[in-house]
């Protein structure tokens, strides 16, 4: 797998890699990253994958990283409550 390029944006890191015939969109930001595989043959050019990086497709990957920080901080107050509960009573 090789990096094809880069697509800039002003909050997520878009890295376009190349496997055979296959892309990889990957999206970054400071805590999570996010990859959407394409099949073979669904695009033939980096051009192609650009086009397909749109503002919808951007709108959707933000409200999923939103997802996934919310999702992380129910697990921290899941773990958090968990731990309170094993401490053993001082008397």
């Amino acid at each position: 797998m090789r990096i094809e390029g880069y697509i800039p944006h002003k909050v997520f890191k878009i890295t376009v890699f190349k496997s055979g015939s296959r892309y990889l969109i990957k999206f970054e930001n400071s805590d999570f990253e996010i990859v959407s595989k394409l099949r073979d043959g669904a695009v033939s050019s980096f051009k192609e994958v650009r086009s397909l990086v749109d503002h919808e497709m951007v709108t959707a990957i933000e409200k999923q990283f939103e997802d996934l920080y919310s999702l992380r901080k129910e697990a921290f107050a899941r773990l958090k409550t968990t731990t309170d509960e094993n401490w053993e009573e001082i008397i």
